[in-house]
């Protein structure tokens, strides 16, 4: 399709063996293997590494082809990975102390498992630096998270003309889902399906209720009859 991309979707769950799963805080865990003639470490990100993170990413929307649709700051990294309502992950790829790849990821849900999922939102490993088992390394440790986590699903979406990706994450036990397309509202759509007006049949009206007020009755929203709500009651 002319100017649109399609992300295919790909669904794995590990089973790691026991002697692979760090001990103690298994989240915050350290995974360092000796490379020829490097040293390479997985390790949580932290705050001094957003500059780095917002590099990598942008190298990653390069190689996609995507650089146009960035906007994203390293500010941005800061406030969504260690703000105070902070609900995104990242660990980084290092190589002699140089941050060379990275995976950001949050958990998401299934309704269907009742339980909970790792959604690996990016994972990039420098050119330069590809070959030698990073990537696979931060798949793996992702693996472990989700098994760490009792997660049931551990998913992530790749762009349909990224082959060599497709074959690396296949041969790793993953599953490509043709059958399922994303759907995303951004920008403009996005604002304009906020604003759209519901109105359900047989004259029912529509309430709201903010999760914090979730024990108060719900509130009714009235026209005015001049396009507005009463108070700070608003349409849906």
């Amino acid at each position: 399709m002319t100017g649109a991309t399609l992300r295919l979707n790909v669904t794995c769950t590990y089973a790691v063996p026991p002697s692979l799963v760090s001990r103690g805080d298994k989240s915050a865990a350290i995974i360092v293997f000796m490379t020829t003639p490097n040293a390479f470490t997985i390790r949580p990100a932290t705050s001094e590494d957003v500059v780095a993170i917002h590099a990598l990413v942008r190298d990653l929307a390069i190689y996609e082809k995507l650089v146009h649709l960035m906007v994203s700051t390293p500010q941005d990294f800061d406030r969504e990975l260690f703000g105070s309502n902070a609900r995104i992950e990242c660990i980084m790829a290092i190589e002699d102390d140089t941050a060379v790849g990275f995976a950001l990821f949050f958990h998401n849900f299934s309704t269907f498992l009742g339980r909970k999922g790792l959604y690996l939102e990016d994972l990039f490993v420098k050119p330069e630096c590809r070959g030698k088992g990073y990537g696979k390394a931060l798949l793996v440790r992702l693996a472990q998270i989700a098994v760490e986590r009792n997660c049931g699903r551990f998913e992530w979406s790749v762009l349909d003309w990224n082959t060599p990706s497709i074959d690396f994450y296949r041969a790793m036990g993953a599953t490509v889902m043709p059958e399922w397309n994303i759907v995303r509202a951004a920008g403009d759509a996005l604002t304009a399906m906020a604003a759209m007006k519901v109105r359900p049949s047989g004259g029912r009206k529509v309430a709201w209720v903010e999760r914090s007020d979730a024990h108060q009755p719900p509130l009714e929203l009235t026209p005015t009859g001049t396009g507005g709500l009463r108070g700070t009651e608003r349409s849906l």
